[in-house]
């Protein structure tokens, strides 16, 4: 069928009338792009310019001259049109005297008022011109509508693999409606010049419909929208997400099946069709999912983690909504979001990360800074018998006690297992009843003598947009697979002053930390000491050192 025998001609003069006066949506302009595709459009566009012209002029000559020259259609008249023209070419030359000249310019006393005159040929030179540049304008909306208007930018991207049309996307780059990208994986923040934050993961296929709306055809997206983009949207297959000032995340699958999470503030979740529709005021907390196949909406409960919600590929940081930062996953390489490797450790006295190995060896007595270190200032081994320093700028731990200078394992991301394995053939590693150096428990293995410092303002700065950690928060105790006595001292520290000591002597001890931390403070310091025995070396089971397994299980900054 041609295109425009599906369009009805008052459908066809609406849209037209709509694409003039400029209130014409994005499904009229799809019609009328369509159309104009189709033989003969653009004679019948031509003509209904002509006419709509000549009747503007018309109703404003008329209301401006009671006695305007002759009814609208005489205006349309082709005759009249061509007889115009050749009295035009053909009319003699009317000569005027030098005092007829001057009876013209010179100055009346009184001049009557008269309105002009309007020639019928100017008139048709008129809409001419009109039509001409309403043709231009119409064509700068339709190339407009296929090319798109840049309404957003890719802000950053981490492991981004784009479809072939895409190409290599990089940051900075503007994106325009009217095109479908296909985000293979990895994960891509989009910035809309409102100011909506919207994180894509793939795989996904989306296309940015305007300056407030996004469709997305499968995936998962996440929406941070401020106040002044209040109401932007996401369409799915099956349903349509108006924000109504909040943060909330999208999953749509290859069968239509839709997901929406609310983390926080109201949305309005649209689903059905023209025959059931359903509305929903989806709040904060609550999650509901649209079946792609019956369109039934059921409410379900909200996943937290389920989204990325924001990115930052310059500290390799992908946020899903943790609440906490783990100081194990830094220790681990990672960025404190569980991108750390576990059982590995630092070498106090190197600073380099590395296997783990059980064997006394004694400190530098000196302080490493590690300038390669994203959040980790530095590490040490603790002895006091001289001022302990703690920080690359100098802070001091003035109440360090004297050690035997001596530390028996690594800085470690985890329980040490292959460490208490291979010395004692067993790997309980728990911590109060609890097993420590796991996903869901993660654990800081701080053999004593040891000292770590992190750098609290290099982390702040990586930490998500909105938000800021409040509390250092940790529970410590001796690992359960010492077989002695042990005596060992757990220090916090926070920009070298103790906040925080406790003495542990007995493997079933189970102590909490929680330190109020100020934005003004930067330096935040764990330190475990031998607890002062005596140090007989060279005699098995009587270094200071012996079982002193201390653990900050699941060391945290809290948000």
């Amino acid at each position: 069928m041609n295109p425009s025998d599906s369009l009805k001609p008052y459908r066809k003069y609406e849209l037209l009338l709509r694409l003039i006066e400029g209130d014409l949506n994005d499904a009229g302009l799809a019609e009328l792009e369509r159309w104009f595709q189709s033989s003969g459009a653009a004679e019948e566009y031509w003509e209904f310019i002509k006419n709509y012209t000549a009747v503007k002029i018309y109703e404003e000559s008329r209301l401006d001259s009671a006695d305007s020259a002759g009814p609208a259609d005489s205006l349309l008249n082709a005759d009249l049109w061509q007889a115009l023209a050749e009295d035009e070419q053909t009319a003699p030359e009317v000569p005027v005297s030098k005092e007829t000249l001057d009876a013209v310019s010179a100055p009346s006393k009184e001049i009557p008022k008269t309105r002009p005159r309007v020639s019928k040929l100017s008139i048709y030179t008129l809409i001419l011109s009109t039509a001409a540049i309403l043709m231009v304008v119409v064509y700068a909306h339709l190339v407009t509508f296929r090319r798109g208007v840049e309404v957003a930018t890719l802000e950053d991207s981490i492991q981004a693999k784009w479809g072939e049309t895409d190409g290599a996307l990089k940051a900075g780059t503007r994106l325009a409606t009217r095109r479908s990208h296909y985000l293979r994986g990895g994960v891509a923040s989009l910035k809309f010049d409102n100011n909506a934050l919207v994180t894509v993961e793939g795989p996904a296929e989306f296309e940015i419909v305007s300056e407030d709306r996004i469709r997305m055809q499968y995936g998962r997206l996440y929406c941070i929208v401020p106040q002044e983009a209040l109401g932007f949207s996401v369409v799915t297959p099956t349903v349509m997400v108006v924000d109504l000032g909040t943060e909330f995340g999208v999953q749509s699958d290859f069968n239509g099946t839709t997901e929406l999470h609310v983390s926080r503030g109201l949305t309005r979740l649209l689903a059905g069709d023209k025959q059931r529709k359903v509305s929903v005021e989806a709040k904060e907390g609550m999650g509901w999912r649209v079946s792609g196949l019956t369109s039934e909406v059921q409410e379900i409960p909200m996943a937290d983690s389920l989204f990325v919600r924001q990115i930052n590929s310059k500290a390799n940081v992908v946020w899903r909504g943790q609440k906490a930062l783990s100081l194990a996953d830094i220790v681990g390489g990672g960025n404190g979001w569980g991108t750390g490797t576990p059982e590995i450790g630092i070498d106090p006295r190197s600073g380099k990360r590395g296997e783990i190995r059980g064997e006394d060896r004694e400190g530098s007595r000196e302080y490493r800074s590690l300038a390669g270190e994203r959040y980790i200032d530095g590490v040490f081994v603790p002895e006091g018998s001289r001022p302990q320093v703690v920080s690359s700028q100098g802070h001091i731990f003035q109440e360090c006690p004297p050690t035997n200078n001596i530390f028996f394992a690594e800085i470690v991301n985890g329980a040490a297992r292959g460490l208490t394995t291979a010395i004692y053939r067993k790997a309980t590693c728990q911590i109060g009843g609890r097993e420590f150096g796991t996903a869901d428990y993660p654990g800081l293995f701080m053999h004593a003598n040891l000292g770590i410092t992190f750098d609290l303002k290099a982390i702040r700065k990586d930490l998500p947009t909105g938000f800021r950690f409040t509390h250092f928060a940790a529970e410590t105790g001796l690992s359960s697979d010492i077989d002695r006595t042990p005596n060992a001292e757990v220090w916090v520290l926070v920009d070298g002053q103790v906040r925080f000591h406790t003495r542990l002597q007995d493997k079933s001890q189970f102590v909490p930390i929680r330190i109020e931390l100020k934005e003004t403070e930067r330096f935040l310091t764990l330190v475990t000491t031998d607890g002062g025995d005596v140090d007989h070396p060279g005699q098995p089971g009587m270094r200071a050192t012996d079982s002193d397994w201390c653990v900050f299980g699941n060391p945290r900054l809290e948000m």
